[in-house]
């Protein structure tokens, strides 16, 4: 197959594979390789929100403090549960942007 034969037959997978993790892997029916990197992805993108938050959370260290109010004490952001589930985000993302370059 020469080259011009293979930029043909793959033109119509470039979009699924930009878009869909395992895209072309699925396209070329290795069923198991595609669908494990869709699954990547899908729990990714569900735990977006929650990643993003602890980020932010790893940047600013919390924003509420404790406060007492006689003998009753209000808990406020624990600084150091933060930074670790900030660094374990950081870590994920990374992780998942190594994954999505193969």
């Amino acid at each position: 197959m020469n080259t011009q034969q293979l930029k043909m037959k793959s033109a119509p997978v470039l979009p699924i594979s930009c878009l869909i993790m395992g895209g072309t892997q699925l396209s070329r029916h290795y069923y198991v390789k595609g669908g494990i990197f869709f699954a990547i992805q899908v729990c990714f993108l569900l735990y977006l929100s929650d990643i993003v938050h602890t980020l932010i959370g790893l940047f600013t260290l919390g924003d509420v403090a404790q406060i007492r109010k006689g003998l009753t004490v209000i808990q406020g952001d624990n600084s150091i549960f933060m930074l670790v589930e900030g660094v374990i985000a950081a870590i994920i993302v990374g992780l998942f942007a190594t994954i999505y370059t193969l």
